[in-house]
């Protein structure tokens, strides 16, 4: 992506088209807002604009594409700028007034939402149409936070320090406000599932009952590879009616540590994740957060969990509490 990003003529052969592609497709002012040294190509799609004295207001479309990889990302932004006139008489200019812009994002749009639906929908496709091998990173893993990143200098915001976003795109944009819209938005283009065969399988399932086999049976540690048992829906749900879809778990494989193995189908690739038991609740980061797992009992050769969600699709949506009661026997 970044071939004919270093010299003005293969810039211009490149970039300058795609921005003439945006222009005509789109009919709205597109402007650029890459920074040197920053790892994408970045752009602004004008979408309003009002202006009242020194006061305006915009609604825009931000772009980016990363230079270090097949990846993009877009938001929704709603921004105000106000002109303010301003002295400097530390700098022995007093009796100059000049004049200064203050700007901030009111709103971030994560997804296409409400008023931005059809014009977020539009300018992806238009991004994929010139670029169609491009993959849209969602804003819940733009934001997470990864150890190693080095930046040119520190973020101007703290809370993009240090996160993919940063690292993939711009370590200057501003998030100063709550997300609106789907948080996991393009999340469905990552989960492409790997499908086994007989013999896969098999030796997925040999593994496991030849380190269970190796553990001793009568210990009580929740550090043993764990077969599902049975599930009981919890009569006192905070959840009520809503149907919570999640991924099943065949088997819980918690002999490691640090990594989880989770075995979901019997013909998927098992998930690996790091995980942690912290005060009884056991964190598997596969699960972001949103999926907690207590520890209700533990016996040597049974494990009992409640599934405690923490989950939020939009202002409006909101499912939090204990769903149900997993039971896990010790795998053999």
């Amino acid at each position: 992506m970044n071939i004919n990003f270093g010299t003005n003529k293969n810039y211009r052969a490149k970039w300058g088209k795609f921005k003439k592609h945006l222009k005509e497709e789109l009919r709205s002012p597109v402007q650029e807002s890459m920074v040197a040294f920053y790892p994408c190509y970045s752009g602004i799609v004008t979408l309003k604009k009002e202006k009242n004295n020194n006061l305006t207001y915009s609604k825009e479309l931000h772009f980016f594409i990363s230079l270090l990889g097949p990846y993009y990302s877009i938001f929704g932004v709603d921004k105000c700028e106000i002109i303010l006139e301003e002295s400097m008489p530390w700098m022995n200019i007093s009796e100059e007034i000049l004049t200064r812009t203050y700007s901030a994002n009111l709103a971030i749009t994560v997804s296409p939402y409400l008023e931005f639906q059809e014009s977020f929908q539009d300018l992806q496709n238009k991004i994929l149409d010139y670029f169609p091998s491009l993959k849209f990173v969602p804003y819940s893993i733009n934001m997470r936070k990864e150890e190693g990143i080095s930046l040119l200098r520190p973020c101007r915001d703290e809370k993009i320090n240090n996160t993919v976003f940063s690292a993939l795109f711009n370590p200057d944009f501003f998030f100063n406000s709550e997300p609106r819209g789907d948080t996991y938005f393009g999340f469905n283009e990552w989960l492409k599932i790997k499908k086994l065969n007989k013999s896969r399988i098999d030796k997925i399932k040999e593994d496991f009952l030849c380190r269970s086999l190796k553990i001793e049976l009568s210990t009580i540690t929740v550090n043993k590879i764990w077969k599902f048992k049975k599930v009981i829906r919890l009569e006192n749900s905070k959840v009520g009616n809503f149907t919570f879809g999640m991924e099943a778990i065949l088997a819980l494989d918690l002999s490691n540590e640090k990594y989880a193995t989770i075995m979901s189908a019997e013909d998927e690739e098992p998930i690996i994740s790091k995980y942690s038991i912290i005060k009884n609740k056991i964190k598997i980061d596969h699960f972001q957060n949103k999926m907690e797992f207590r520890i209700k009992e533990l016996h040597a050769n049974e494990l009992k969990l409640i599934i405690d969600i923490d989950f939020k699709l939009d202002d409006k949506i909101e499912i939090k509490g204990d769903i149900v009661e997993m039971i896990f026997e010790v795998y053999r």
